[in-house]
């Protein structure tokens, strides 16, 4: 059994980051958090999605402008990736090792695919979803032992239309899938239930660290609010990728709301 669990000492530990020193610093101290008490989990995956911390640091990327590969590195998780979120990763597969230094040494950016359902291990590249999240790299600590940390930015919906390598990692060609608008009157309705669901969803005990829930007030744009809202609240990873893959805005919130409202009538339970 592979042992997963490092030791991220800021003072040891190799760190690897895009210039963004605060969000960094708050990294370094989730990793030594995350990894000095995590126990060896059962490796489900070639990468830990690693609990809690930054993934709800909500950061735009509305006024970034970035220029989107044709080709993309893949690794495929029991999760997803939604635009304006962020990821927290614990790499320690070797071919996601070598992934990671690719990507690190070129575009800083990998997509993160969503394992289908009932397959535990992929094999082959119709084991899993090939709408997939597009994340830039915005800081990485390397650890003693060879694994690393990383937090991950959801920037782009792709689809993989070829793939140009299978070993030793995925390599795909990708294709941006953008929104479709919808009418401002039918959206403002729509936001205004689905920040109801949400403030439903807290008082069952949903926990929202307190700086998301006011930036959840302040957010005018119908499609990042739908991505950061299902990245939060939505537990399900099925019913993400069925949220993910609606690219009417319109249709997304609808659709986000049915499964939010079908969650809370469980209970919170998937």
């Amino acid at each position: 059994m592979k042992r997963l669990a490092v030791r991220a000492r800021a003072q040891t530990a190799r760190a690897r980051g895009d210039g963004d020193e605060l969000e960094f610093m708050l990294f370094v101290r989730h990793c030594g958090e995350q990894t000095s008490t995590r126990p060896n989990p059962q490796p489900l995956a070639a990468a830990i999605v690693l609990n809690g911390g930054p993934r709800f640091f909500v950061k735009s990327i509305q006024h970034q402008k970035l220029n989107l590969p044709r080709e993309s590195p893949v690794m495929v998780l029991p999760t997803l990736l939604f635009p304006n979120s962020l990821l927290p990763l614990h790499i320690f597969e070797p071919r996601y090792r070598a992934m990671l230094d690719a990507a690190l040494a070129g575009d800083r950016m990998f997509c993160i695919a969503l394992i289908k359902r009932g397959v535990q291990e992929w094999t082959s590249i119709k084991d899993f979803h090939h709408v997939a999240g597009l994340g830039l790299v915005r800081a990485c600590v390397d650890c003693e032992d060879g694994t690393s940390n990383l937090i991950l930015q959801g920037i782009a919906r792709v689809k993989f239309t070829g793939f140009v390598q299978e070993t030793p990692f995925l390599i795909a060609q990708i294709r941006e899938l953008p929104s479709r608008a919808a009418e401002s009157f039918e959206t403002s309705a729509l936001t205004a239930k689905l920040l109801s669901v949400c403030a439903e969803l807290r008082e069952q005990g949903h926990t929202v660290p307190k700086t998301l829930d006011e930036q959840l007030a302040q957010i005018d744009d119908p499609e990042v609010l739908s991505d950061i809202v299902a990245h939060t609240f939505l537990r399900d990873p099925f019913r993400r990728q069925d949220v993910f893959e609606e690219l009417r805005i319109g249709e997304r919130l609808r659709l986000l709301i049915r499964h939010l409202t079908t969650e809370r009538m469980r209970g919170g339970q998937a």
